[in-house]
């Protein structure tokens, strides 16, 4: 497998890779330990499997939580460390408003509503090499 890209943020690290089919294998590290791996994460065919989007829609199924969704859409998703992280985590907050962020950057009127400035906004894509 090819890696392709990889998020970090603090504590959290994903990686994503190339397996040649239209999905994105991926893993997820909190401190350099592994708490999460999967193959079965089917991006957007809109996006390009290499671009900074798929790791964002990636990024916002990894800090979902039950607070977010419902609690049966983890019950094939064992990663217990992973979800206390998304519950708990300072950071976590800090990932999901930096996706909220992704969407709306270019969104003159929500900046202005928000009272922010360009410069700004946390911009995900920072963290994404």
């Amino acid at each position: 497998m090819e890696l392709l890209r990889t998020f970090e943020y603090k504590e959290l690290k994903v990686e994503t890779y190339f397996n040649g089919t239209d999905k994105v294998p991926n893993k997820t590290y909190l401190n350099n330990i592994l708490v999460y791996e999967d193959e079965t994460f089917r991006p957007s065919p809109l996006y390009d499997i290499n671009s900074k989007a798929v790791m964002v829609a990636l990024l916002w199924f990894l800090v979902l939580t039950d607070d977010d969704i419902e609690d049966e859409f983890f019950e094939d998703r064992n990663a217990i460390e992973l979800t206390n992280w998304a519950k708990t985590s300072t950071d976590a907050e800090d990932i999901k408003c930096m996706i909220n962020d992704y969407d709306l950057k270019d969104d003159d009127t929500w900046r202005v509503q928000a009272e922010l400035t360009k410069a700004e906004v946390i911009r995900i894509e920072d963290y994404i090499q």
